[in-house]
């Protein structure tokens, strides 16, 4: 099992393999992402709109949970 970094660590590189990422997908004609979608600002706002909407139900779902377990309260009384 590979060894986990420490924060500070992690962090640091986590810009550098972005930038390699979008570095060589951008000139790869067979990537695996077409990143000139996003220059369509129907797709782009689109897909932004859908990861927030995911992420805030995502969020929902793991504080609603966490209510029941931590307050001790029924799926009833936290809202689910």
């Amino acid at each position: 099992m590979a060894e986990s970094c420490d924060n500070r660590a992690c962090r640091r590189l986590r810009p550098r393999r972005s930038g390699v990422f979008f570095r060589v997908e951008s000139g790869n004609p067979n990537g695996f992402v077409d990143l000139r979608l996003f220059n369509n600002k129907t797709y782009a706002g689109a897909t932004i709109s859908n990861f927030l909407l995911n992420g805030a139900a995502g969020t929902l779902l793991v504080a609603l949970s966490l209510v029941q377990q931590g307050a001790g309260l029924s799926s009833l009384q936290s809202g689910c």
